[in-house]
């Protein structure tokens, strides 16, 4: 009877520990997968041709695999120049870009990447990246670096990771002998995409059975300081997405893709006039009219 009542007593002194927030697992066969947009410094052509390969292949799932933001003033390494980054303005604007692609994709998903946890650090936690971009109930963020999706093929972790390395394969490769996936996929075999690396890679993981795909980014690299001032990684960052077709995958390039024959004449002058017309100039030339 007196142990009883010891366990009683127990009740009053039992730790209540949150458990971390379950990890966003998306299914789809049709998506366009993104990372790496570091916003205000966002390719708008790449978004333009992203939303053009979408409405081609019928993908109506974005995905953002961290570092939607930049906050370029915020972190370890703030910028050295005047060139200062409202942060309100910054955010305010993402979120609006958001709502606008909404008007195609039926859901968008965003995880956490070292830029976008600038801020949240900053803020000690009181805000989380899921406060400022979960507006619409469309839009599905997580604060964390690992998003899984599973398609009718395989599964695969979608990954924003802390090491960087210039050959971002073998980070896919070391991925997938480590990471756990959520229930009711404990046991299967799955697949990695990381971002973080700025450098698009395409090969298998170890054991052959899968994809290990480095992401390449949305950013533009000519507007980053520190690739200006000569320093980072002394690989050149690709430029692009991967379009995700009947569970497939192909990569596209911003600089070695034929995009005429991936969205055709019409998409690339409209996607050309809408450049033009908001003094942007455009990368991706027009085909010569016939």
């Amino acid at each position: 009877m007196n142990n009883e009542k010891h366990w009683d007593d127990l009740t009053k002194v039992i730790p209540r520990v949150e458990l971390p927030e379950a990890p966003i697992v998306i299914e789809t066969d049709n998506a366009i997968i993104t990372s790496d947009w570091h916003w205000p410094e966002v390719d708008m052509e790449m978004v333009l041709y992203a939303i053009a390969v979408a409405r081609r292949n019928g993908a109506k799932d974005l995905i953002i695999v961290g570092d939607l933001m930049n906050f370029k003033n915020i972190g370890t390494h703030p910028a050295r120049t005047n060139d200062y980054e409202p942060v309100g303005k910054s955010i305010n604007q993402a979120k609006l870009c958001l709502k606008i692609l909404l008007t195609w994709f039926r859901r968008i998903y965003i995880s956490s990447g070292n830029h976008d946890e600038r801020i949240v650090l900053m803020l000690r936690g009181l805000i989380g990246l899921d406060d400022m971009f979960a507006v619409e109930d469309r839009i599905f963020v997580s604060n964390r670096r690992v998003m899984w999706m599973k398609t009718s093929r395989s599964l695969y972790a979608l990954v924003h990771p802390e090491r960087y390395s210039a050959v971002s394969m073998t980070i896919s490769q070391d991925m997938a002998t480590k990471l756990v996936p959520p229930e009711p996929y404990e046991d299967s075999k799955f697949g990695v995409m990381v971002a973080h690396t700025h450098v698009g890679t395409f090969g298998f993981t170890k054991d052959g059975l899968n994809e290990a795909v480095g992401l390449p980014a949305m950013i533009r690299p000519e507007v980053v300081e520190y690739k200006q001032l000569g320093g980072g990684s002394h690989v050149q960052w690709t430029q692009g997405f991967v379009l995700l077709r009947n569970s497939y995958f192909t990569m596209l390039f911003k600089k070695h893709t034929d995009w005429l024959s991936v969205v055709g004449a019409a998409a690339i002058k409209s996607i050309s006039d809408w450049l033009t017309k908001n003094q942007i100039t455009p990368t991706i030339k027009e085909p010569p009219s016939s």
